[in-house]
């Protein structure tokens, strides 16, 4: 630790990790099977459950950035295709695309309330190479999915739900991550559900999901799991596939997480919520997702700084004060491709700690350290820099 900075008391986010989680990895450290096998099938299950689909249509993976690699390849996304997806994301959602071997095309969000995917921009950029689009549940929050599909299905193209913020958010009485063709989420050690690493890949296809299902192992049709239990015999791989599958102890941790699942979703609500009270005050503040759709995941808590604030000072005040803040995210559009809404949502924004191991109180803390910090850090020049 830098004995020149003072301790985070309040992280943007952390897991909510229990003795339950423990006992379950040392669980399976004691059954001596680590690898893909019967804790993963169960977690399937689990995900399944939550997301009201059948278990076949969920394959567990390594990671949120493999699931949509995955995603997109079981879809037949590759050479010569383009995806359109927001330039307001991490960069994940784009290095998915590449490696698929298509190019990625960067879309305007909605507005900097609204700050998803703007289903006007897949008529303003599909071209005859365009396969997919990407809609990215950023924060935990629904894109607009009815109109994202009224603009994709007619155009032939495949629907790709990143919810990785989103496990357990709901639209129109349905999990986000089932609307579209694909979905995928992350278990990252941030994220509502952690395993520490890994990830889901939800299909709307039967046979989608079992070419996903290939291609997670190699392009193999039978697991080590499989063999090993004379369930099924080994049999020629089919086709080329990636090594993305999920270990036992990851999946294990995260049947014990998809429990808790619910109940971190509703802490995370009623601390937005503060957060909602507490900075409608009049100050210049602004947030984003006023008047959500559906039934949020409440991942993220973006707020908009004042356009005459400085941002690198005001995370620089709070950073003083012991509270973590991030910038989600850095747009992934170059010069060349002016986006003007994502630009300027990107040049104020700050997202401020929440996650349930947050207490009501401190919300209390953070939202008053937040407006000091942007009173002392004002550029009286009325510039706003990062």
């Amino acid at each position: 630790m830098d004995p020149e900075r003072p301790p985070v008391r309040y992280p943007v986010g952390r897991p909510v990790l229990g003795e339950e989680e423990a006992e379950a990895a040392r669980r399976v450290v004691a059954s001596g099977w680590l690898s893909q096998g019967p804790e993963v099938e169960a977690f399937e299950a689990d995900l399944a459950s939550i997301l009201g689909v059948p278990p076949p249509r969920v394959v567990a993976v390594s990671s949120g950035t493999a699931a949509l690699h995955l995603a997109l390849a079981a879809l037949g996304v590759g050479p010569g295709d383009e995806v359109i997806l927001p330039s307001l994301t991490f960069r994940a959602t784009s290095d998915a695309v590449r490696q698929a071997g298509a190019t990625p095309v960067h879309a305007e969000i909605a507005s900097p309330l609204d700050p998803t995917l703007d289903p006007a921009e897949v008529g303003r950029l599909a071209t005859r190479r365009t396969r997919a689009v990407i809609a990215v549940h950023y924060a935990g929050y629904p894109c607009p999915m009815a109109e994202l599909v009224a603009a994709t299905r007619p155009r032939g193209l495949a629907l790709v739900e990143d919810a990785a913020h989103a496990p357990g958010a709901r639209l129109d009485g349905a999990a986000l991550g089932t609307l579209g063709e694909a979905g995928c989420l992350s278990f990252y050690a941030n994220k509502n559900l952690t395993c520490g690493e890994g990830g889901a890949v939800v299909m709307r296809g039967e046979a989608a999901a079992e070419r996903a299902r290939r291609l997670r192992s190699h392009g193999a049709t039978s697991t080590a799991w499989d063999r090993a239990t004379g369930r099924l015999e080994a049999s020629p791989p089919v086709g080329a596939g990636f090594n993305y599958r999920l270990s036992e102890v990851h999946a294990a941790i995260g049947r014990v997480q998809s429990r808790r699942l619910a109940g971190f979703n509703e802490r995370r609500a009623r601390i937005d919520a503060l957060y909602r009270e507490r900075l409608a005050r009049p100050g210049g503040i602004e947030l984003p997702f006023p008047e959500p759709r559906g039934l949020p995941a409440y991942h993220l808590r973006p707020v908009l700084l004042p356009p005459w604030a400085h941002r690198g000072r005001v995370r620089s005040r709070l950073r003083e004060e012991g509270i973590e803040t991030a910038v989600h995210f850095s747009p992934l559009h170059g010069p060349e491709v002016p986006l003007p809404r994502t630009e300027a949502y990107a040049l104020r924004e700050l997202s401020l700690p929440l996650h349930p191991a947050l207490a009501d109180e401190d919300v209390e803390v953070i939202c008053e350290a937040l407006e000091g910090a942007i009173r002392e850090s004002t550029d009286v020049r009325g510039n706003v820099q990062a």
